[in-house]
């Protein structure tokens, strides 16, 4: 039903509760930090409940993700470290992905996603930090991928979408950046696929996040919450960029798998 009702303060309350849980007693606080509505607001909620959290970037020299990331970072006024990636490591941990992944045969994408998740558990473990928040989840639960623009007008599409991406997101995403965290001692934690989070936010109409005020950059529900929480404009109206690309390590693996 699109004309639902959405209960923002307790889509709210659930999310924050699951930071606030998160973050208790696990040592120093990290944020996989890119600028974006994902990490942003799993920023603005962690500074309240770790003020000394500290939000890290890695990518390429130049890249958008760091050149964002620094910006918002001195709105925000939280600590922020960064890690350009050469290309010798981006290589490296090309490869270091296959092994930790346990991958039988080269799987670029997931390689590509390890070489970013690897640098940020490096740097991570660097500023020992204990626990690493992500914004896992969030495109699943809130339909942001490019995917769900097929799905537009079309509810049960959409429904049906949104379910095989959030049903998948375990098993494609978290069990990679778990892997990656473990490789560098690192605790990596995903408020919204908290399971209370995940049943809150599935109660609300898919198409709901492809209508209303940020329905053309997708993921409406979490933008609309983002401003009622009084995150930065700039990071809620930030349309969705894969880590990938929003890194810069994509161009440099992409050439890789064309050599091999």
């Amino acid at each position: 039903m699109p004309g639902k009702k959405i209960n923002y303060a307790k889509l709210q309350n659930t999310l924050e509760e699951a930071v606030r849980t998160q973050t208790s007693n696990q040592g120093k606080i990290g944020v996989a930090f890119s600028g974006g509505v994902d990490s942003g607001i799993i920023a603005h909620i962690v500074k309240k409940f770790a003020p000394e959290a500290v939000l890290l970037t890695v990518g390429v020299n130049g890249s958008a993700d760091l050149v964002r990331a620094e910006k918002i970072a001195k709105k925000m006024k939280m600590k922020w470290v960064k890690k350009i990636i050469t290309e010798k490591e981006i290589h490296e941990k090309y490869q270091q992905a296959k092994k930790i992944l346990r991958l039988k045969k080269t799987d670029h994408l997931q390689q590509t996603l390890g070489v970013v998740n690897l640098c940020i558990a490096e740097l991570a473990q660097k500023n020992n930090i204990n626990t690493l928040f992500v914004g896992s989840g969030a495109d699943e639960l809130f339909c942001g991928y490019a995917a769900f623009e097929k799905t537009r007008g079309n509810e049960k599409e959409c429904v049906k979408l949104r379910e095989e991406k959030v049903k998948n997101v375990f098993m494609h995403d978290v069990k990679r950046e778990i892997a990656c965290g473990k490789a560098y001692g690192i605790q990596v934690t995903a408020p919204f696929l908290d399971k209370k989070m995940m049943d809150e936010a599935m109660k609300i109409p898919a198409l709901a996040n492809l209508e209303g005020k940020y329905g053309k950059i997708r993921k409406n529900v979490l933008r609309t919450l983002g401003t009622k929480m009084h995150v930065l404009k700039e990071v809620i109206s930030e349309p969705k960029k894969a880590m990938q690309y929003g890194s810069g390590v994509s161009k440099e693996t992409r050439k890789k798998a064309q050599e091999n």
